[in-house]
């Protein structure tokens, strides 16, 4: 009876809901969308609604216990967020329900904080290592897209999507390698791991994020590592990985296969970079798209009465962008677009992901510092702090946080490292009530 007991244990239940949510987050907006038969509801919620009901109510107390102050502003966000939801579900139905993502997804933090309190001197750099490797993996079959798109299943609410063919987690999945990379964790994450990701990014992805996500990755990376030792691994870091993207260059110009924007050449990389800054090139449309729509959709909620700021516009309205007249869905910037929802809870909502994003930097920064974090661990704490960071800068002009893909992976790995390394800490403790250190 132990055996099966110990088998069938809640972590690992939970362990396994919990990879099976974040294995579907690596197919963005097709595991976002992927329902089983007649159940309209997709797969991923599913997962995560059972996380919620076997682990949640445990994670939630040692969050308070923990980190009240986080507790009482994830609480406050969840339940706010709710009460709106409850409020304009009449008004806008299912659509209310898509616009609720940004603070349902919360309830990863303490089903985080569960796993990582209970696996905390086992495996759990599996959480981080795994899907990062599997969009890695999955990333190759991008020249065969337009196969994928036609030959997967589709399901989908308002709009049939395929399972498979999206992308959307590459970025994530780079800027966690780069960040493993770049904090000395060599051990467990090879070069030819970070050769492979920065040839599929050149080659076929073409992201301008992703571009830039050894530099992301790097600061992130740069806010944990001890003083003094963080600029010699870095710099030694950077020397090989600029050897590394030079030598992707020349690779990636001259694979026979076409990416996302043509065959890749040294120019197009600066050229999209360009656009940034207005310059015309690949992308420049929804570069222009936002430039247009972020001062008009800004100045429209400075101009709002008190009632919008207090209360919110409501989950599923359309947002107008005023002088250009047109209505959308979303508005590419999350930190406007959650204030314009749900006014007061949204502001509280910046507040908590700001807070967590710095929390478990300080944290997992203490903890190498101790040395608590084994070489395996420490490569997934790193990996944990880039892509936290990552997802900060990128809903900044995506609408990340919207979907199961980009919030519950930011969510549930903020509550996974607090849970790991509040549970190292206790750890040392208790060796050290069991042995304590002899007096001199």
């Amino acid at each position: 009876m132990r055996r099966v007991a110990t088998r069938f244990s809640l972590p690992k239940i939970a362990a396994i809901l919990a990879l099976g949510a974040l294995f579907l987050t690596v197919l963005g907006y097709g595991g976002d969308n992927f329902a089983l038969g007649p159940v309209p509801i997709p797969l991923v919620w599913l997962l995560i609604a059972l996380l919620t009901a076997l682990v949640g109510f445990r994670g939630a107390v040692l969050l308070f216990r923990w980190h009240p102050w986080l507790f009482a502003l994830w609480l406050t966000v969840l339940a706010g967020g709710l009460v709106r939801l409850l409020v304009d579900y009449g008004r806008f139905g299912l659509w209310a329900v898509r616009s609720s993502v940004f603070f349902v997804a919360s309830v990863g933090v303490p089903v985080g904080m569960y796993l990582g309190w209970q696996l905390r001197t086992r495996s759990w750099h599996r959480f981080v290592v795994a899907p990062a490797l599997a969009s890695i993996v999955y990333t190759l079959s991008y020249p065969w897209q337009e196969s994928l798109l036609d030959l997967s299943p589709r399901s989908g609410v308002f709009n049939e999507v395929p399972l498979l063919g999206s992308y959307a987690y590459f970025d994530t999945a780079t800027a966690a390698v780069w960040a493993g990379f770049l904090g000395g964790a060599a051990p467990g994450l090879k070069w030819g791991l970070l050769i492979v990701v920065t040839l599929l990014d050149l080659a076929f992805v073409q992201g301008r994020l992703a571009y830039l996500s050894p530099l992301i990755a790097g600061l992130a990376v740069s806010l944990v590592l001890p003083r003094g030792y963080r600029w010699r691994v870095i710099a030694w870091r950077g020397v090989v990985a600029t050897s590394i993207i030079a030598g992707s260059l020349l690779v990636a110009s001259v694979l026979p296969i076409p990416g996302r924007w043509g065959n890749f050449q040294a120019t197009l990389l600066l050229t999209q970079l360009k656009t940034i800054w207005g310059e015309e090139g690949p992308g420049q449309g929804s570069i222009e798209h936002r430039r247009t729509e972020y001062p008009v959709a800004i100045r429209n909620l400075l101009d709002a009465p008190v009632a919008t700021l207090v209360a919110g516009e409501g989950l599923g309205t359309p947002i107008e962008l005023g002088v250009t007249g047109i209505y959308i869905r979303r508005l590419h910037l999350d930190y406007v677009e959650v204030i314009y929802r749900t006014g007061a809870v949204g502001i509280l909502w910046i507040l908590l992901v700001i807070g967590l994003w710095w929390t478990v930097l300080s944290r997992i920064k203490l903890a190498i510092g101790k040395k608590l974090i084994s070489a395996h661990n420490r490569i997934a704490a790193l990996m944990v702090c880039g892509i936290l960071t990552i997802s900060l800068v990128r809903a900044t002009h995506q609408p990340l946080f919207f979907w199961a893909y980009g919030a519950f992976p930011f969510f549930f790995y903020s509550g996974l490292a607090l849970g790991v390394t509040r549970g190292l800490e206790q750890n040392q403790c208790a060796r050290h009530q069991e042995y304590p250190a002899v007096p001199r």
